[in-house]
């Protein structure tokens, strides 16, 4: 059997407070749900693609590669 110790560090809690990175982190988990469900994922309640669409105010035909990279825009955005 192998063994692994990792490293941890004592930093506290992680919680996003700034409404901007909330923001990001909210695309971000929006952008990996459209990538699940392309490839095949399903969930309960609304699609992550709906969410997406209606978010960004695209119409219901948008592909999902387009959704990908709107929302991938838009995260870089947050970047600058």
């Amino acid at each position: 059997m192998i063994q692994l110790e990792l490293a941890l560090s004592n930093r506290g809690p992680a919680a996003l407070t700034e409404r901007e990175k909330i923001m990001r982190y909210r695309l971000m988990v929006l952008r990996k749900g459209v990538e699940l469900e392309k490839l095949g994922m399903k969930k309960r309640g609304i699609s992550c693609s709906a969410a997406a669409r209606k978010e960004l105010g695209m119409p219901n035909n948008t592909k999902r590669d387009d959704l990908i990279a709107a929302l991938t825009a838009l995260i870089h955005a947050f970047d600058n």
